[in-house]
């Protein structure tokens, strides 16, 4: 099929825009197909057009022709432009709405829309969409040379990209899309995240263990993560809407965290495999581990279950699943490693020290414990330092951290 003009646009469905602009291009070249992709962008949402334009031009033939209007600058000094990238043409402002496409394509050619001979022959200072862009859509579709459309320019707009980085075992991206469903696609390629089996994903105040195949792998209105079609990963409630949950504004950072921390990099070997008993039927998963697991806090527990140290029937499961009984439990606690922090000779006021406890008065603005970007010059590396042994009851990255007292407590 030839002669193809997509529209991606911020009109809507209610007014005559849209219609008023496949008119024009039927006018220049009555064989033209035009394609809607959408035109429910929100208003004046360049990032979101950038966004879909780049996850749909790629579905069509070559030379198809792709006009995107979503121009709060129309009428100003902006200037309209034209692209020829990857084997397709864009028609449209150069305000950045093109942003996703120039980064995909390796070689793109940019021009200036100038020549007025495809314009119509009156132009609006209010709707560029109509006057200027669908014209000059309609004659590329026509076979009209490239290089007549106006001058070559190298400098079109691009928008700040939204980035994700990669930090040890962490990784952080925005969300950067919200579908109609509700849905937040975020900035982190789903090929980012090595094993979303145990990845555990943190939104604002709520975490998600896991990155599922579907939405259906969790119950309806529970949040589950997924990776989208667009091979990003995506935030959503299964027959829910995930931007509900987190607000008109939806979290700014998203943090996956790979289960391979340290000690979790490689998988020990397993070490008990039972079947649950029946006498256990209708019981909450944590709470018959507390008791099965009687070394471990619950906290703990929950960490492993997390983790996916703990298995029930080969498979990951949530603390709060119930037990039916003669399930199999597989249990995996890798030996813990020994304390990495070195200790560092730091000026630290000691209030009160005896052989059980020391009492410290922090500088303000001192980190207690390493942690992602900090790993020298805390609280903890100078007790390291002081201290020959202290006690592992706050973890491997806080040993002997016990309790902050505020000032008067």
């Amino acid at each position: 099929m030839e002669n193809i003009i997509t529209l991606t646009t911020d009109f809507g469905l209610r007014d005559h825009y849209v219609g008023a602009m496949k008119g024009v291009m039927l006018s220049v070249n009555e064989n033209v197909h035009p394609v809607d992709i959408t035109h429910c962008i929100e208003s004046h949402d360049v990032r979101a057009a950038s966004f879909v334009i780049g996850n749909s031009y790629r579905y069509f033939p070559k030379n198809t022709v792709h006009l995107v209007v979503v121009d709060p600058g129309v009428g100003s000094r902006r200037r309209p432009i034209a692209l020829f990238a990857d084997g397709h043409f864009f028609v449209g402002p150069d305000n950045g709405v093109f942003s996703s496409v120039i980064r995909c394509c390796e070689d793109f050619s940019a021009r200036e829309i100038k020549n007025r001979d495809y314009f119509l022959k009156e132009v609006s200072s209010t709707f560029h969409g109509r006057d200027i862009f669908s014209p000059v859509a309609a004659h590329l579709s026509l076979g009209v040379s490239f290089s007549e459309i106006g001058p070559q320019i190298r400098d079109p707009e691009i928008l700040s990209r939204d980035g994700y980085s990669v930090n040890g075992a962490e990784i952080r991206g925005t969300v950067v899309y919200t579908d109609k469903f509700g849905n937040l696609i975020t900035s982190i390629p789903t090929e980012a995240v090595r094993d979303g089996v145990r990845a555990v994903v943190t939104v604002g105040d709520k975490q998600v263990t896991g990155i599922s195949e579907s939405y259906s792998s969790v119950e309806p209105g529970e949040i589950v993560v997924v990776g989208g079609s667009g091979g990003y990963i995506e935030i959503s409630v299964n027959q829910g809407r995930a931007c509900d949950i987190f607000g008109e504004v939806p979290p700014e950072v998203i943090i996956v965290e790979k289960s391979n921390w340290g000690k979790f990099m490689e998988p020990a070997e397993e070490k008990t495999v039972t079947e649950i008993p029946q006498e256990f039927a209708g019981q909450r998963a944590d709470v018959f581990l507390s008791g099965f697991l009687t070394e471990l806090s619950r906290s703990s527990i929950k960490k492993h279950i997390e983790f996916g140290n703990i298995l029930i029937d080969r498979k990951t499961f949530k603390p709060s699943r119930i037990i039916n009984g003669g399930e199999s439990l597989s249990v995996n606690i890798p030996p813990p490693e020994p304390c990495g922090i070195k200790g560092e000779e730091i000026d630290v006021e000691v209030v009160y020290e005896d052989r059980d406890i020391i009492v410290v008065n922090k500088p303000a603005g001192m980190v207690v414990h390493p942690g992602a970007g900090v790993t020298s010059g805390t609280l903890v590396n100078a007790l390291v330092y002081r201290c020959e042994d202290l006690s592992g009851i706050g973890g491997e990255m806080r040993p002997g951290i016990v309790h902050r007292l505020d000032k008067e407590t």
